[in-house]
């Protein structure tokens, strides 16, 4: 009796075992293609945020130099209307516009020392570092 339990046992669970480790197998790839799709879902956020950044940085900085040029325009008028014989308005015109440049050259990464640049300088370091 004995023996005819120990093959019913072995004959049971050998293809359970197979069939479970095949199945687990099965789980473990799942597991894989959710965490990949979750990374790659992820990664589409990122870029969609990251995107919608630039695009913010981009209208703020339209705007400034919207503003900029209808108040350029304004210190012009002011300056003839009030002062005709001292030109003042081109100081508050050259200071702002530098502010303008910069908040151009920030928004579209135009800078010197930029996030490229950055990268560019540790891998030109990382260069020197290896010879």
């Amino acid at each position: 009796m004995q023996n005819c339990g120990n093959e019913f046992y072995i004959l049971n669970t050998t293809p359970l075992l197979g069939g479970i480790n095949r199945f687990n197998s099965y789980i473990k790839k799942f597991h894989k293609l959710i965490r990949d799709l979750r990374r790659k879902v992820m990664d589409e956020k990122e870029r969609y945020e990251s995107a919608k950044k630039q695009v913010m940085e981009m209208k703020s900085f339209y705007s400034h130099l919207i503003v900029y040029l209808i108040m350029a325009v304004f210190f012009i008028v002011i300056n003839l209307v009030t002062s005709p014989g001292v030109y003042w308005f081109y100081w508050p015109i050259i200071g702002w516009g530098i502010g303008v440049f910069f908040h151009g050259m920030e928004t579209f990464k135009k800078g010197t020392f930029g996030k490229n640049w950055e990268e560019k300088k540790i891998q030109e370091i990382m260069q020197k570092d290896r010879k």
